[in-house]
């Protein structure tokens, strides 16, 4: 797999690993059960975190260019900040602890590098750093 395909197969596979012992019975573990609700425990950390808490207008652009290197994969844009968050991190720096805090608490590299690659693409902190590739940076 591609690296973006590759960070998102590691960070599916460590959250079901985390959930998998809810659905053991009898030494055997339901693979069906623990990846559905993987998935979801994966969209609430990224995807579902960041349109509901961080950003406005959250969208997914899929790249179908057969040119493009990533084909097939997922970039977002948004509007920017919600206001409400804007509100309660009101600095660039109140921001980038509160993005790092998140990312720190997600259990792996892997789930914090694909809530980084899920942030939006056009958003800047004040100073001009682009969001998404500041958390990058800091997920590396």
């Amino acid at each position: 797999m591609d690296g973006s395909k590759n960070i998102e197969y590691n960070a599916f596979k460590s959250v079901m690993n985390d959930v998998s012992s809810k659905y053991e019975k009898d030494g055997k573990v339901s693979l069906s059960l623990a990846a559905e609700e993987a998935n979801t425990v994966l969209y609430n950390q990224t995807q579902g975190t960041i349109e509901n808490r961080i950003v406005d207008n959250y969208a997914a652009q899929t790249i179908t260019d057969q040119s493009k290197k990533n084909k097939g994969t997922n970039t977002y844009t948004s509007s920017g900040f919600k206001g409400s968050f804007n509100t309660q991190f009101p600095t660039d720096q109140n921001k980038r602890d509160a993005l790092k805090t998140h990312m720190d608490s997600l259990g792996t590299k892997s789930e914090a590098q694909y809530f980084a690659r899920s942030f939006p693409v056009d958003i800047d902190f004040q100073d001009g750093t682009n969001v998404r590739q500041y958390l990058l940076t800091v997920t590396r």
